[in-house]
């Protein structure tokens, strides 16, 4: 018995529904190919493809059938070409009997893959090879049709799942040493382009997703967002939210009525600036409460020193030295 796994062909699944086997066929012969070495030149007992069983044997592993049954079955799969036993079968004998699984995916200590020829094989202890790309003859044409299609659409199927080098280089996921120099040096270009600096890890992820054909779109378009009205008021959104949104794209963009080439205000300028405007908001209020009490904001901060009385009844203290 050999160690692993054996190949199992989805073609079995036509043959299933067409009627050809059922699943108890499917199941002795799943059972016989476990059983069976697949090694070619492992030192194994019996050729690699052969395995000993009777039904007697198999019967023993479902109980639930009759030993008659189980042999109408092996019967049923050597007249499609699916074993073959009866050269080396003694009618009337009981006991285990040589099978050749025939079809049967079998590899050398190269790892070369080679099937079992059922119908030139006339010695079971010589069984006949072929290699796995050439047609086999032991068995029915439409067996060798229909799992040649199954066999196609599982490589199409692997084509889709696997793309090309070249597919995925324009994903941005796998690429050339030069590619990835010029997609890094492209991201600090944008990073010392973009006027908030947070976030630069899920930045860097996000500008390795895009495709480097992207970038001079992207390299335009950040110039029409550093324009941007909504970035003048510095409504500045993560680098990366920018990235994965494209944003880059986006073509309806105000533009500020001030000089185009203007860098948005920063959060410290912008603070600063509303600092001013609260202080001119107090003093033009403190100017206006003092108008009504009939007194005037002193052009000193001393309030002794103006020579003025102190609105109401507030009396002067001069707290200076004579």
């Amino acid at each position: 018995m050999s160690e692993g796994f054996y190949k199992r062909r989805r073609g079995v699944l036509e043959h299933i529904d067409a009627g050809t086997i059922d699943l108890l066929d499917d199941g002795i012969h799943d059972y016989l190919s476990l059983k069976a070495n697949l090694v070619m030149g492992s030192g194994y007992k019996l050729p690699a493809g052969v395995v000993m069983t009777s039904a007697a044997a198999l019967r023993v592993k479902c109980k639930c059938l009759s030993e008659r049954t189980i042999q109408r079955r092996l019967n049923h799969m050597e007249a499609i070409g699916w074993l073959k036993f009866s050269p080396w079968r003694t009618p009337g004998k009981r006991g285990n009997y040589v099978v050749v699984i025939c079809r049967a995916s079998v590899h050398d200590l190269s790892g070369n893959e080679y099937r079992v020829n059922g119908e030139k094989t006339t010695d079971w202890r010589r069984p006949v090879y072929e290699p796995a790309g050439d047609e086999s003859v032991s068995c029915p044409p439409s067996v060798g049709e229909v799992s040649g299609n199954r066999e196609i659409e599982n490589r199409e199927g692997r084509r889709k799942k696997n793309p090309a080098p070249s597919a995925l280089r324009s994903l941005g996921t796998k690429l050339t040493p030069l590619e990835q120099k010029t997609q890094e040096a492209a991201f600090e270009i944008f990073w010392g382009d973009w006027p908030l600096k947070q976030g630069k890890v899920a930045a860097r992820t996000a500008w390795q997703k895009i495709p480097i054909s992207e970038y001079p779109a992207i390299t335009a378009g950040l110039k029409k967002w550093r324009n941007s009205e909504q970035w003048e008021r510095s409504v500045i959104p993560h680098p990366a939210t920018w990235l994965n949104g494209k944003r880059w794209q986006d073509e309806d963009i105000p533009q500020s009525s001030g000089e185009k080439n203007a860098r948005p205000e920063s959060f410290a300028d912008r603070n600063i600036r509303r600092a001013q405007e609260e202080l001119g908001e107090v003093s033009r209020r403190a100017q206006q409460v003092l108008q009504e009490v009939g007194g005037d904001l002193p052009e000193s901060s001393d309030w002794s020193a103006s020579g003025r009385a102190l609105p109401g009844n507030a009396k002067r203290s001069d707290s200076r030295p004579n």
